[in-house]
């Protein structure tokens, strides 16, 4: 084939092609038949692929055309690769070989079909665990039809094999020990599987989930703008993140449980958020707290401060000493931090902010959310409390437990990373999460570790969405 035919079969063609993939040697067989246009981009395809099989986009990828003609399997003669296809960049630099490969963006799905003369090309995912998907060109829409645009899945058995599970050999023992739960390792293998897939969906072998895959195809690939409803910040995080897996898996996130949804807060809501921060200033007053020799909130108003607020079953001792009961501690902290107090000739004093709007629920709602989303942070920590407010905004769960596995994923799609080329480890992304988790958690906002059980109350929810909307992207 010459380079000038390749050149002219390089060209887009935009119509319906229907495509069956398939995981080469999966017993059972585990496929997709997909219908897609044409003029999609074969890095397209690439998200399509991922998406479909439900892996993370963490490994690398190819596509490949080989000449089966030149092979034999008794011989051991493998076919002889005539075209590749993949992306740029220095993580493919040692990959080069006899065979150019092609940019997998300057080629469209039909073009790449057209080039080889056959209805078949193929594609490897992770170069060790080796998932060799094969790519069947089933029908080529006629030019009769209606144009069609994105993706769509038609039909699929079994969901794709789990990422990292070792080969598909090593995959089929672990889908054998999912689907019998009597197994002695069934335990141990499940636990595996949810951390490997993440906190935002289940694994089920069995379940292709075709209607949540066309969700994230057409979120991926539709004409809509997906995040038309996001907030700027959360916008921003998305763009930041690998579209074919974790920018679909969290947007599907977000969108299953209102995460953008913005009511005009009631005095209600923003009382019930401002109790423990409006009972400070209102115990500070427009006279101010004389503070004792060493600085702290008298013992009084500490243990007066926990009874009016619920918090004394939630801790432990007197709750009377400043210095022993961190939960006033942070609140203050929290509440100097945000500009609403500060210490004048050995008193505690309201700011001129603060003396405006302390009475005043919802104008405080305010103040805390304009003055949290413009606090200086670092670029890691403003991440991971965009990612925070998210989840806290999206779901009704308590505890730091609960949302730091998702805070860590986030911040691991999102590339974090304290050396080059040397990914943030997960206790790494927990001390960069612990500022912006104690901003909820001095303020009352969401449940301590002794009370992780509890739900994070609507209010919070109603409180993290408004933040949201208000963090800069």
């Amino acid at each position: 084939m010459t380079d000038e035919t390749l050149a002219a079969d390089r060209l887009f063609r935009s119509h319906r092609l229907r495509l069956a993939i398939s995981i080469l040697d999966s017993e059972p067989a585990i496929w997709r038949v997909l219908d897609v246009d044409g003029g999609l981009t074969l890095g397209q395809l690439h998200q399509v692929i991922q998406l479909s099989f439900g892996w993370n986009d963490v490994h690398l990828h190819e596509f490949a055309w080989f000449d089966f003609s030149t092979a034999n399997a008794e011989l051991g003669i493998a076919p002889d690769m005539k075209l590749r296809w993949g992306p740029t960049g220095n993580d493919y630099a040692d990959l080069d070989g006899p065979v150019e490969r092609f940019d997998e963006n300057d080629w469209s799905i039909d073009a790449a079909f057209v080039a080889t003369g056959h209805t078949q090309i193929d594609y490897i995912y992770d170069f060790g665990d080796a998932w060799h998907v094969v790519i069947e060109l089933v029908e080529r829409g006629d030019d009769h039809e209606a144009p069609f645009a994105g993706a769509v899945a038609l039909d699929g058995r079994f969901a794709g094999p789990v990422e990292d599970s070792g080969g598909i050999e090593s995959f089929s023992e672990l889908a054998s020990v999912l689907r019998d739960p009597g197994h002695e390792n069934h335990e141990e293998a499940a636990s595996w599987v949810k951390w490997v897939v993440g906190p935002m969906r289940s694994y089920d072998p069995d379940d292709a989930d075709l209607a949540a895959l066309n969700a994230k195809l057409a979120a991926a690939l539709g004409p809509d703008d997906p995040d038309r409803d996001a907030p700027p910040a959360v916008r921003a995080l998305f763009d930041r993140m690998p579209p074919a897996a974790a920018a679909a898996e969290w947007r599907a996130y977000a969108q299953r449980y209102g995460a953008f949804a913005l009511d005009e807060v009631d005095t209600a809501t923003a009382t019930a958020a401002m109790a423990p921060l409006q009972a400070l200033l209102e115990a500070v007053g427009a006279e101010g707290i004389q503070l004792t020799g060493a600085g702290w909130l008298p013992p009084s108003v500490v243990h007066g401060l926990m009874v009016e607020l619920g918090w004394l079953e939630d801790w432990f001792g007197a709750s009377n000493r400043e210095q022993n009961t961190v939960p006033i501690a942070e609140l203050r902290e929290v509440a100097h931090r945000l500009g609403l107090v500060r210490k004048y000739r050995g008193k505690l004093v309201l700011t001129p902010a603060a003396r405006a709007v302390f009475d005043d629920p919802p104008r405080l709602w305010d103040v805390v959310v304009d003055r949290i989303a413009s606090l200086k942070l670092s670029d890691a920590e403003r991440d991971a409390l965009a990612l925070l407010t998210l989840t806290i905004a999206a779901d009704s769960h308590g505890g730091v437990n609960a949302h730091a596995p998702l805070v860590v994923r986030g911040m691991s799609a999102l590339g974090w990373s304290v050396d080059p080329g040397e990914a943030m480890l997960e206790f790494e992304i927990y001390r960069v999460m612990s500022t912006p988790w104690r901003l909820f958690d001095s303020l009352g906002l969401v449940p301590r570790l002794s009370m992780v059980e509890r739900e994070v109350p609507a209010h919070t929810r109603a409180f993290a969405r408004a933040l949201l909307a208000k963090l800069p992207a």
